[in-house]
């Protein structure tokens, strides 16, 4: 028996594997925050938008660009990375919303004078048609800045089951 090809399935299982959800959104700057408010991350730099061929991607730079929909139904990994800039003042938070309403949350106390990383990662079903923001919120008493970087802002999505 030669198996040099695939069979029908398999081909079909690798194909629905490559066109899964994949998204990951970053931006060009960093991001001033106010003392004691939320705010919502806008991604100005889309790094790899993997969806089904002719589909509408997952994000779009300039038109919402706070949000990446969900095009594919199923269960997603999202993870969300951030730096903020050293102060050792208040507390950080950063938030993941679906469809604006709250998925998953990480508080923390910033490092004593040095940048303070903070990431949050979460699994959750998704319905296309549903999107994904992530926002922050600090109490350092002034504004205080996301650095930009190769890791932060960062935001992902990757679909891992139906």
């Amino acid at each position: 028996m030669n198996n040099r090809h695939f069979h029908t399935s398999q081909a079909y299982d690798l194909a629905r594997f490559y066109y899964r959800g994949f998204c990951q959104v970053t931006r060009s700057a960093a991001l001033a925050v106010a003392h004691s408010a939320y705010t919502t991350i806008a991604f100005d730099v889309t790094n790899y938008d993997l969806n089904r061929p002719n589909e509408t991607p997952m994000h779009d730079n300039a038109v919402n660009n706070d949000r990446v929909y969900i095009r594919l139904a199923g269960v997603y990994l999202i993870t969300a990375n951030v730096v903020w800039a050293g102060n050792k003042t208040g507390f950080r938070l950063l938030y993941l919303a679906r469809n604006g309403a709250n998925i998953a949350l990480d508080r923390l106390l910033p490092l004593d004078g040095a940048d303070t990383s903070q990431q949050i990662t979460t699994q959750r079903k998704l319905n296309a048609g549903d999107y994904i923001t992530a926002y922050v919120h600090q109490t350092s008493g002034g504004n205080l800045n996301i650095q930009q970087g190769a890791y932060s802002p960062l935001l992902s999505l990757a679909l891992i089951g139906d």
